[in-house]
């Protein structure tokens, strides 16, 4: 098969190595660069292929058949699964079957990609192959964090999903150092995830920051509705003179200004400023009515300007919600509740999946330290050596 940089490499089988000096990238760079060096060649360049099984075709042949077939993404992964469960490789062949699969996978499905490098971390004997499968998936975390921060149009971004996943990347590039301490290319890409982390929790921070004055404005707007309203009902009923009407109105309409230009000039929600420009526009009717001895007429604008206020007020907190990452849930309960329910079953079916694919990465986390300890452990025995045996003098 004719292989290029925009189609996913096949297996070769004309390549028999028992290790290779270069490695080459996933097909998408992790960040765009075209000096940078390709990485996922090596898969290609590693796959020496083992005596098989009687009867078993090569595991590389069977993942490729796999990858071959035109099946949806999520029947092409369950059938490498099959593939590679009942295999009777092991060790480096295995590892480089698994990075064959999660190479061709690495676009449809990248949560199934991902556990497949950690699988083939952990049955590659080699540290060149450990090294590809913790780099490989440092890129395909890193890959998953931009679409989570990066969503399709019309979808919230999930920030926390996204550090989550530059995190795990993080993690996976540094571990890449524990194999191959001279990688340069893996130690500058545990730097740069790691200062984006740093920029998102400042993003974060400042949007935290923004979305509290926001909420203290609506606070403030629901205030004056409710002395806007207060002054309609007072109108309505005439229970006070006409002049102090007139100057209750004319402060409500300065202090209502003042929040207008506040709006303005921190370039705040443009719902909110449209709400509050209409709420002006029934507070200045008002005044005219009020101007006139007309204070019944001047109550129902009043009335009007405090809903529009109110509604200025909600638009704040919803933008200050948005800055903060979080969605509406009210308003969205429905249709029946026989749609309810299997949309909740299939919400939970996907909640436990992208679970059970998040516990696989933490636990070759987990592994991975569990080793580093231990060998630290050994180190540390074999510098210190065996107690004297102490002389008894009785």
């Amino acid at each position: 098969m004719k292989r290029s940089r925009n189609t996913t490499l096949a297996w070769s089988h004309q390549i028999r190595a028992a290790g290779v000096s270069t490695r080459t990238k996933c097909r998408w760079s992790l960040f765009d660069s075209a000096r940078s060096r390709s990485r996922l060649g090596i898969l290609f360049a590693l796959l020496a292929v083992a005596p098989a099984i009687a009867g078993e075709p090569p595991i590389g042949g069977a993942v490729d058949e796999a990858l071959a077939t035109d099946l949806e993404p999520d029947e092409k992964a369950q059938k490498l699964d099959d593939v590679l469960g009942h295999t009777g490789a092991k060790g480096d062949e295995l590892a480089r079957a698994y990075l064959a699969a999660a190479n061709g996978l690495a676009d449809d499905k990248p949560d199934a990609a991902t556990g497949y490098c950690c699988d083939a971390d952990d049955a590659a004997k080699s540290d060149k192959l450990r090294a590809v499968a913790r780099f490989n998936l440092g890129q395909m975390l890193y890959k998953q964090a931009l679409a989570a921060f990066k969503p399709a149009e019309g979808a919230q971004p999930d920030v926390e999903g996204a550090k989550k996943h530059l995190a795990r990347s993080a993690d996976a590039f540094r571990a890449v150092l524990d194999v191959a301490p001279g990688d340069a290319e893996a130690a500058r890409n545990v730097e740069r995830v790691r200062r984006m982390i740093k920029q998102i929790d400042e993003m974060q921070q400042q949007a935290r920051e923004q979305a509290e004055k926001m909420r203290q404005q609506a606070d403030k707007l629901d205030d004056l509705a409710d002395k806007q309203q207060q002054e309609s009902m007072q109108n309505d009923q005439q229970t006070q003179q006409s002049d102090q009407a007139k100057q209750d109105q004319q402060s409500l309409n300065e202090q209502t200004k003042q929040q207008s230009d506040e709006m303005q000039k921190q370039q705040q929600a443009s719902d909110a400023q449209q709400k509050l420009d209409e709420a002006m526009k029934q507070q200045s009717e008002a005044s005219e009515k009020l101007d006139l001895g007309d204070q019944q007429d001047a109550s129902q604008s009043q009335l009007d300007a405090a809903k529009k206020l109110r509604e200025a007020a909600q638009a704040l907190r919803d933008e200050a919600d948005k800055k903060e990452g979080k969605q509406g849930q009210q308003g969205e309960q429905q249709g029946d509740q026989s749609d309810q329910k299997g949309d909740e079953q299939q919400a939970q079916q996907a909640e436990d999946a992208e679970q059970s694919r998040d516990d696989r990465v933490t636990q070759w986390l987990l592994d991975r330290e569990k080793r580093q300890r231990e060998q630290r452990d050994q180190q540390l025995r074999a510098l210190i050596g065996k107690p004297a045996p102490v002389e008894k003098d009785w």
